[in-house]
């Protein structure tokens, strides 16, 4: 494996290679490993700090500790975060990315109800997956164009990463295997899926499309499908714009 990081460029990646690059294992010995390491335990610190800063202030804190980690340190130089209380055109809305002027908006208090700080820093997880998706693919390049934004932009390849870091995220300290996934619908009367059989199925959809072009494969909408709005709760964020 190259010590070389994978820098992404502006529309210029297929999603599969976004992907893959974060959830590659770096070699210890590489700058991408140092960064990451530095920016676990600087997270984790912050969670587990008893004295905290403003909300607004630890969403800034922790995207910039998230991006290292996850994302090369790609979003926060081309991507604001703007934390407000309540979306006045959707007031139940709890999060959104605007691709056309890399903005991300968290909104605290959606519908008057305090939200609690594990649901909100998912929230940011969320759009962060949306703008690293929506900045740096290039729709031609995709092996299932229609993935990229399906159920508004939460298709499979979104809905892989971000259940795939979430659980990386989890996984950095016991205090954060409860952290939050996902809000349940409330239009859904089912009972919520269990998210490691999910998980499996997302990655199955995933590998599928990998395979695509050698074995001539149908579309990835084919065999076992996951309840994307009952599993993440979609109905509370949104992405705007299509990649290219």
């Amino acid at each position: 494996m190259s010590n070389t990081p994978f820098c992404p460029q502006k529309r210029s990646h297929a999603p599969e290679e976004l992907i893959s690059a974060v959830m590659a294992v770096p070699p210890k010995t590489s700058l991408r490993h140092a960064a990451q390491d530095a920016a676990k335990k600087a997270f984790v610190a912050l969670y587990l700090q008893p004295t905290k800063p403003s909300t607004e202030l630890l969403l800034v804190k922790y995207m910039a500790f998230l991006d290292p980690f996850f994302f090369f340190e790609s979003l926060c130089q081309d991507v604001s975060l703007h934390v407000s209380q309540e979306d006045p055109l959707k007031p139940g809305r709890h999060g959104v990315f605007f691709s056309s002027r890399g903005e991300i908006r968290i909104f605290l208090n959606p519908k008057g109800g305090r939200r609690k700080l594990d649901d909100v820093l998912s929230t940011l997880i969320h759009e962060m997956v949306h703008a690293y998706l929506l900045i740096f693919s290039k729709k031609s390049l995709a092996k299932s164009p229609g993935e990229l934004y399906a159920h508004d932009c939460h298709g499979v390849y979104w809905s892989g990463l971000f259940l795939s870091i979430v659980n990386v995220v989890r996984s950095w300290h016991p205090k954060l295997n409860t952290f939050v996934t996902r809000v349940k619908s409330k239009s859904s009367q089912k009972a919520e899926p269990n998210e490691k059989e999910s998980l499996g199925l997302l990655t199955k959809k995933l590998t599928k499309l990998s395979l695509e072009e050698d074995n001539g494969a149908g579309g990835a909408g084919d065999g076992d499908e996951v309840d994307i709005e009952r599993l993440f709760g979609v109905e509370h964020c949104s992405a705007h714009e299509e990649p290219y």
